[in-house]
């Protein structure tokens, strides 16, 4: 039972760490905004188990220490990757989502305290999503005048080409169009 329990154990620690290099260099992701959140949470409590149930073993009480120190080093520049971890992981850093075709997903996050928030479009993929566009331009509606990406209330899909992307956003009062260029061959 206990090699079993190690082996989803495993599993689930590759799964985890594979969706994140996915994201990191190629852009791909488990489709849906909340997949990966409930992945890192399975992975999370999981963890905690396992280090309660094999606390005796020498390699658990090694194994925890390395994520202690982890977390700690994160926490030294100034807390910014401590802060990018507990925004995406609690879905605190989405400010805005909308579905803009079957397609094509819009998402406004900002998973940096000190970054401005990003505008992601992914395509659905499957089981799996592409991130294709993103910009942290705000929207101009003239040039005076502009749109927050903080502020973005709707978004709707105008048009397509192979490299860019056209997306009508609107607040409260103002409405403007952002072109976003498709990030090709990455």
């Amino acid at each position: 039972m206990t090699g079993k329990l190690l082996i989803a154990y495993c599993v689930l620690s590759f799964l985890l760490v594979a969706n994140i290099a996915g994201d990191l260099f190629y852009q791909i992701s488990v489709a849906g905004y909340w997949s990966d959140r409930i992945l890192f949470w399975l992975w999370f409590f999981s963890t905690i188990f396992i280090l309660i149930k094999f606390w005796k073993k020498l390699v658990t009480k090694v194994y925890f220490g390395l994520l202690v120190v982890g977390v700690l080093l994160s926490v030294i520049p100034m807390m910014v990757p401590f802060f990018a971890i507990i925004l995406s992981s609690t879905g605190e850093g989405l400010h805005f989502k909308k579905q803009i075709t079957p397609e094509y997903r819009l998402q406004v996050v900002g998973y940096s305290i000190m970054g401005r928030p990003l505008i992601e479009i992914t395509k659905n993929k499957g089981l799996l999503e592409k991130r294709i566009a993103n910009s942290n331009r705000n929207i101009f509606i003239n040039d005076s005048t502009e749109i927050s990406i903080w502020n973005v209330k709707d978004a709707r899909f105008l048009s397509e080409t192979d490299s860019t992307i056209a997306i009508q956003f609107s607040d409260d009062e103002l409405s403007g169009v952002l072109t976003i260029a498709k990030e090709i061959n990455k």
